[in-house]
């Protein structure tokens, strides 16, 4: 109709606005408000999270469309274990329904690889085996990549990267001199994606909430007075539009910051792939143990 129509062009038109400039290749997610969302509107709280997944969904096709090569959302925290059991099984419910969907949708296919970032080992094993699933399923797509940080906070994520240095250095692994920034950063759940470009946080909270705190150290945060459910394509044009205002700096800044990191020796990347070798091989675990489940 009418409505969808001028919507089309309107993408179409800012789109090529936007490609003008530089364009953001990691763009971060606080999504906030879902719970105040469905308060707003007479709701349960699963309502609110509900709208919020079609809203994601909206925004990852617009990402793609845009050809950012990264987007990071936070989807839920370890933090959040602490709000009402009816609460957190829904949100745990509705991850399963949502990464089922997400494999079986082909209407919406943006072609992305999806990572799970978190500490995967404090949700149920149902939730595992699907994040194993998923992960799998799509390790071979050459779009985006789409990371969904699920039983995530950013202090855990840095603990628990300090704590694999200090058992890499105990166990002999790695030495005292090998320890530095880009061995740190090497071992984040981040490894293998850009730093964040933008950092964009709705409901009107001013705050990180302890979400890719080192990972944002440079990086364009705009927060918006809507809830997550509200958060239309035309917030995310004006995010870029911001950004690219602020490219410049951002870029030289990073430059002066990474003419002083270290290269990685030998006795450091040879501790780094068995790092991540050892993970790997607990999420395929999880891949295999599922299969023979089903």
């Amino acid at each position: 109709d009418t409505k969808v129509m001028g919507s089309c062009i309107y993408r179409t038109i800012m789109s090529n606005v936007i490609k003008n400039g530089q364009i953001p290749r990691h763009i971060a997610f606080i999504m906030d408000g879902n719970r105040r969302f469905a308060r707003q509107h007479d709701q349960k709280v699963s309502y609110g999270h509900n709208q919020g997944s079609r809203t994601l969904l909206q925004i990852i096709q617009l990402c793609s469309e845009l050809e950012i090569d990264f987007v990071t959302v936070f989807a839920f925290s370890i933090e959040n274990f602490k709000r009402s059991k009816e609460e957190v099984n829904g949100i745990m419910n509705l991850a399963l329904q949502k990464f089922s969907e997400f494999l079986e949708d082909t209407d919406h296919n943006v072609n992305a690889k999806v990572r799970v970032l978190g500490d995967i080992s404090l949700l149920s094993q149902e939730i595992q085996k699907s994040i194993a699933t998923i992960e799998n399923s799509t390790k071979d797509n050459d779009g985006m990549v789409f990371n969904i940080c699920f039983s995530y906070t950013s202090t855990e994520e840095i603990t628990r990267t300090i704590k694999m240095i200090a058992n890499g250095s105990m166990d002999h692994y790695i030495q005292e001199d090998d320890i530095n920034k880009s061995l740190f950063e090497a071992l984040l759940y981040t490894y293998d994606c850009c730093e964040i470009d933008i950092l964009i946080r709705t409901s009107g909270e001013i705050r990180l909430s302890d979400f890719m705190l080192y990972q944002s150290a440079y990086s364009c945060i705009l927060f918006y007075d809507v809830y997550w459910p509200e958060f239309k394509p035309y917030f995310l044009y004006h995010a870029i539009i911001m950004y690219q205002k602020q490219a410049k700096l951002i870029q030289e800044r990073r430059k002066i910051e990474n003419e002083n990191k270290q290269e990685l020796n030998t006795r450091n990347t040879r501790f780094i792939n068995n790092q991540r070798e050892i993970i790997q091989n607990q999420r395929h675990e999880l891949l295999i143990n599922n299969q023979n489940i089903n």
